[in-house]
């Protein structure tokens, strides 16, 4: 049985296995709920946090959310302050600094509480994050940037981020299997690409990027 179980966000992913409908997705992620085990949620819209509340509390999950249970807030672009329950609050780097990824974060440092059962160490959560490497989550290799985002939710955030950094338009290299709502996810991205580069995936599902 887990000590901890946790939903980071509700997108349009695994549609072969889950369903195209974001209640669906929602019911699906929510049956990972335990009897007495505390079930960590982020910010989310009203209906879909209404759908996982109600099949985490069907399986006898305990419902841990922001900003009643724990709460965050990005004090400089690169730290984040946040707060579980009446814990001292405690500020910490974010090794990637972007409103998806501090809350993300916010989800990590509630899991690891609910955990540990103790406040956390300030020290020794900032010596953690200070080292950790996240590759291809908005990362920065000269002028390339490389990120896994794979469904139109996470290219939206994506997009953010190129918007955050006041980058320059890029050039986006892209591939993506033909079953993926990939014109959904390019859409956001459209306004920050100067030009496209579109590959094949090595899957007998990818789009022939001639399409």
């Amino acid at each position: 049985t887990p000590r901890v179980t946790c939903c980071t966000s509700i997108g349009s992913d695994h549609a072969l296995s889950l369903s195209h409908f974001h209640r669906a997705i929602a019911w699906e992620k929510g049956s990972i709920a335990k009897p007495g085990v505390p079930f960590v949620l982020p910010a989310l819209p009203s209906s879909l946090h209404t759908t996982l509340v109600h099949v985490i509390s069907a399986r006898g999950g305990t419902v841990v959310s922001t900003p009643v249970g724990f709460r965050w807030q990005r004090k400089e672009p690169n730290l984040i302050a946040y707060t579980f329950g009446t814990d001292p609050t405690l500020q910490t780097v974010q090794p990637i600094p972007s409103d998806a990824h501090a809350s993300n974060l916010a989800l990590a440092l509630t899991c690891a509480r609910l955990f540990s059962g103790t406040p956390l160490d300030p020290d020794a959560v900032f010596r953690g994050l200070s080292t950790l490497q996240w590759p291809a989550r908005f990362e920065r290799i000269g002028p390339w940037v490389l990120d896994g985002a794979h469904n139109p939710e996470a290219c939206q955030t994506l997009a953010r981020q190129v918007q955050e950094h006041h980058l320059p338009p890029l050039t986006c290299v892209f591939g993506a299997n033909a079953d993926k709502q990939w014109s959904a996810a390019l859409a956001p991205l459209l306004p920050h690409v100067a030009g496209f580069h579109l590959v094949r995936v090595p899957s007998e599902r990818s789009e022939d990027p001639a399409v």
